[in-house]
């Protein structure tokens, strides 16, 4: 999955829907790989983050989907897993996950 066009504006009130956690994700990994596999009747997620020979750089991450719907929330599973992939020595893109206002910024 992958957004075309500009970002919505993303306050910390919204409610996300599947498609945006999904693209979220997968954009907050880049420049590797992340692939969201989804299970349990689209309830939870598997996360696997490749290199670019498609080696998992660390251990599968399984979310839970309803538990990903606020951007905050979000936002505090994507960060730790970004600064633990930095302290492994790869350099991840800037995320941005909707706007500068809603402060769901993420620089690892």
């Amino acid at each position: 999955m992958r957004h075309v066009g500009n970002p919505r504006p993303v306050s910390m009130s919204t409610v996300l829907g599947l498609v945006q956690v999904v693209e979220a994700i997968e954009n907050a990994f880049r420049p590797l790989e992340c692939r969201v596999d989804l299970y349990d009747q689209a309830r939870r997620l598997a996360l696997n983050i490749v290199d670019v020979n498609g080696e998992l750089i660390l251990p599968p991450a399984f979310w839970v989907a309803s538990q990903l719907r606020r951007p905050h929330r979000l936002r505090g599973r994507i960060t730790p897993l970004r600064t633990r992939i930095e302290l492994e020595g790869y350099t991840l893109d800037p995320w941005t996950f909707g706007s500068e206002t809603a402060e769901v910024r993420c620089r690892s």
